[in-house]
């Protein structure tokens, strides 16, 4: 797992700096206003196609680490068609905004864009609960790569800004999902027979609910922007950017962790659980003072001055990155020894607890209170995790 993580981690990281690159430039030729607004329909539509995923990727990691691939294979063949069925409507109904002048009509592309690149993740849930480490790092890297390389030449030969950045997004994911298609023939098996379809989503449901309370963090800068405007919607979004290599770690160690898990005995999962915590502090201490000194110079130096305020909230997010990493490792650590449900019942708390807090944040203090409020949940969602951890794994008391 660790040699795993690790490349995924790399990979993605490395990905993440193309991705950061093009969002800089964007920046840079467009307003903050603008940013808000492509910032929070990437984020909506992120959430929109996780709730139509309806847990099937965390299902396929399940079932394939304990070699279920008639499951796997109809969950793969369910999942391609929701994307493409949903994402159809989503782009449908982006066209219909923009014809009302609700959004520019680049960013309908955008919409089947993410529709596209969230289907290349679900399938990479098979290749990383085989503990393969070439396929899964190098479709991020493809993707990413493609869309920067891209986007630079089309900025170069004079298309707006707004227009190559969602073309090249959706090119990129397209690339993405070509390479997946190959690798998937070689790791799952051509199945005679299919689950039903009721069997297979009823699998998934409390996967999919504790997806979606993970995932519903991309919703933010769309709160942001409905309460507070769509500048400060885009400062709060040039803030988040900076965090997000660092929020790549909860979303991979989850996939590295939970095939792993359901191997794993409850000693050995006590362990790792007890090192993340440990981890935790140590981020803690030593983090958060450099991150509330260096955020607003980092913000200017990446976005320019007009993003001077972006710091403040910047410096609030990354206080909460290591709790949302000890909540993503718990959860999958949890759902792999049978407590679903449990996760999905608190995921749901969560999600409530965070679009009410971004919203109240943004509404009585525009970014900053947004950052606030995210934190404050995350922090709070870990506790119950915690406990819920050590009793599940708690060693057995000896016989009289």
């Amino acid at each position: 797992m660790n040699t795993q993580f690790a490349a995924m981690m790399g990979a993605r990281l490395l990905a993440n700096l193309f991705q950061a690159a093009n969002i800089i430039v964007l920046a840079r030729a467009v307003s903050p206003s603008d940013i808000g607004l492509t910032s929070a329909i990437i984020g909506l539509s992120m959430v929109l196609f996780t709730i139509t995923d309806f847990g099937l990727s965390t299902l396929i990691s399940k079932s394939y680490a304990h070699g279920d691939h008639v499951t796997v294979a109809s969950a793969l063949h369910y999942t391609t068609l929701t994307t493409w069925s949903f994402g159809a409507l989503a782009f449908a109904a982006g066209m219909g905004l923009s014809a009302a002048a609700v959004i520019p009509l680049s960013l309908s592309v955008l919409i089947l864009a993410v529709a596209v690149d969230r289907c290349v993740e679900v399938r990479l849930s098979v290749p990383m609960a085989a503990t393969r480490k070439v396929e899964p790092s190098s479709s991020i890297l493809m993707r990413r790569a493609t869309q920067m390389g891209l986007y630079l030449v089309f900025v170069g030969v004079g298309i707006p800004p707004l227009w190559a950045y969602s073309t090249t997004y959706l090119l990129g994911a397209l690339t993405g999902y070509v390479q997946s298609t190959l690798f998937l023939r070689h790791l799952v098996g051509k199945e005679d027979s299919r689950r039903p379809a009721r069997e297979v989503f009823g699998k998934g449901f409390a996967f999919g609910v504790k997806n979606l309370s993970y995932q519903i963090q991309y919703i933010d800068s769309f709160l942001v922007s409905a309460f507070s405007g769509t500048h400060s919607a885009g400062l709060y979004a040039a803030a988040s950017k900076v965090t997000n290599p660092l929020l790549l770690i909860p979303g991979t160690l989850a996939a590295s962790v939970l095939p792993q898990a359901a191997r794993a005995t409850p000693h050995q999962v006590r362990i790792f659980g007890i090192r993340v915590v440990l981890v935790l502090a140590v981020v803690l201490l030593l983090g958060a003072p450099v991150g509330f000194v260096l955020a607003e110079p980092v913000c200017v130096l990446l976005y320019g001055d007009a993003y001077r305020s972006a710091g403040l909230p910047l410096a609030f997010l990354l206080v909460g990155i290591p709790f949302a990493i000890v909540a993503a490792a718990l959860s999958a650590i949890l759902q792999a020894h049978g407590d679903e449900r449990f996760v999905a019942k608190l995921g749901f708390v969560f999600a409530v607890a965070f679009v009410c807090a971004i919203s109240v944040g943004a509404l009585s203090n525009g970014p900053t209170g947004a950052a606030i409020g995210s934190t404050t949940v995350y922090v709070f969602n870990c506790v119950p995790l915690m406990l819920r951890m050590a009793r599940r794994t708690a060693p057995l008391p000896e016989p009289l």
